[in-house]
């Protein structure tokens, strides 16, 4: 009987030890985790705090100073097409995702630029631990809508800066044989970035399960004005305000209802004929070179 007892005791205190063991291993593990965190939102602080200097960067300035006229009418078009969507009357001055995510899809932000994930990264970090009363979700201001056109062009540095490049091939062109062949390379380009549409797709597919909620800034460091400029030249605002009017009730009549249909959508000859208009403009007539139709339109 003592025996007995014994082994039950033994088998108590092994038990108990393997519960504490189980919870500092619990404990250890839910540390790392609020650690992590913590580190994590110490960086999209600071990283936060770079962005807000560089709009205010007078490289940066002047850019977006260039092109306040357009953004300005913009910004406002999509504030008062949700406003204005929930049949709500008076003034309204930020936007909401729910009219931030149209924006990124009319201008092709996504999936041309950034994967919609991104989008919603971006969008995230600049509206965390804003007060809000209950059922309101969170919204920007124009200054904090200037911040998210400088996280979009900081992660797309690559692309933009290739963009700034063409463009500023085709307008530096003395002859019709230079202005062709920078036609040409902005045609490649173009191509280039309908293979960019399937991948960026395919990576999120991919990345479904993963828990990525990292908003990352890896281009920081290399992004200038020039990489701004070519976010202006590839949204293509027109500088006359009624042609700007048309393009954004045109995006707006014309916007897909699905992923699927979207992705179509810009990589038919609608996008291809509306850059085809625009560098036609600057090449005074020469347009019809090299934009004969969009890439991949067999998809």
């Amino acid at each position: 009987m003592k025996g007995k007892r014994e082994d039950e005791d033994k088998k108590k205190k092994e038990k108990e030890e393997e519960e504490k063991k189980k919870k500092a291993a619990h404990e250890k593990y839910m540390k790392s985790i609020w650690d992590k965190d913590k580190e994590n939102r110490e960086k999209q602080r600071q990283m936060t705090n770079r962005i807000k200097e560089m709009v205010k960067d007078s490289g940066m300035k002047k850019v977006f100073d260039k092109y306040e006229k357009q953004l300005r009418v913009l910004f406002k078009h999509y504030v008062d097409s949700v406003h204005l969507s929930l049949g709500k009357e008076g003034p309204v001055e930020t936007l909401k995702f729910q009219g931030y995510a149209p924006f990124a899809s009319d201008f092709n932000i996504f999936p041309g630029l950034i994967p919609l994930s991104e989008v919603r990264l971006l969008f995230n970090s600049m509206t965390i631990g804003k007060e809000t009363e209950p059922g309101v979700p969170p919204s920007i201001t124009y200054e904090e809508f200037l911040e998210s056109l400088m996280r979009i062009t900081i992660k797309s540095r690559e692309k933009l800066d290739k963009i700034y490049e063409i463009n500023r091939k085709i307008q530096e062109a003395k002859n019709s044989e230079a202005k062709a062949a920078a036609q040409l390379e902005m045609d490649r380009q173009r191509e280039d970035q309908g293979d960019g549409e399937e991948r960026q797709e395919d990576e999120e597919n991919n990345n479904q399960e993963e828990n990525k909620e990292e908003d990352k800034y890896e281009e920081i460091e290399g992004t200038t004005k020039g990489t701004l400029e070519g976010l202006m030249y590839y949204m293509d605002l027109p500088d006359d305000k009624n042609e700007l009017y048309k393009k954004l009730n045109f995006l707006k009549d014309n916007r897909p209802k699905n992923w699927r249909e979207k992705k179509n959508y810009w990589k038919k000859d609608l996008v291809v004929d509306q850059l085809h208009e625009m560098v036609g403009q600057k090449l005074g007539g020469l347009g019809g070179l090299g934009f004969s139709g969009g890439p991949n339109d067999d998809n």
